[in-house]
Order: structure tokens, then sequence, then C-alpha cells
């Protein structure tokens, strides 16, 4: 499925991540991994963010279909 989420990859500055909203990385191995702090300054809430979640779901929701496909 699409999860219509907006995407922009771009390059960012510091004074950016320090004022987002929510951050998060991702990757082969690391799969989706929440930032809530960052040079010892929280990010937000201190928290994964609706959208860091909603992102991890889908990515588990897809390795577990590719999984039963190879399976």
């Amino acid at each position: 499925t699409q999860e219509e989420i907006d995407v922009i990859e771009t390059a960012v500055n510091r004074k950016t991540l320090l004022a987002s909203e929510e951050i998060f990385i991702s990757g082969t191995t690391s799969e989706v991994m929440p930032v809530t702090e960052v040079d010892g300054q929280t990010i937000r809430t201190g928290h994964p963010g609706p959208v860091t979640k909603k992102i991890a779901t889908a990515f588990q929701r897809h390795v577990a279909i590719f999984r039963s496909k190879t399976a």
C-alpha cells in the first residue's frame, strides 16, 4: 500500500535539524530509528513522533510481506 507521506530528501544545517518536529534515520541495518536528541538537545517531546511511527509500522509491514514471499 502507499502511505501517502510526502518526502523531501535534502541536506539540512544544524539549526534546521534542531528545530525539526521529528527526526529519524533509515537504512538496511537500522530500519527506521527515531532520533530524539541531537548534541544533548531534545527534539520536540523526546519521543518518536506520529510520522516516524507510521513509517516504522509501514516498513515492518513491507518487510513481513517480503519475508512471507521468500520463505
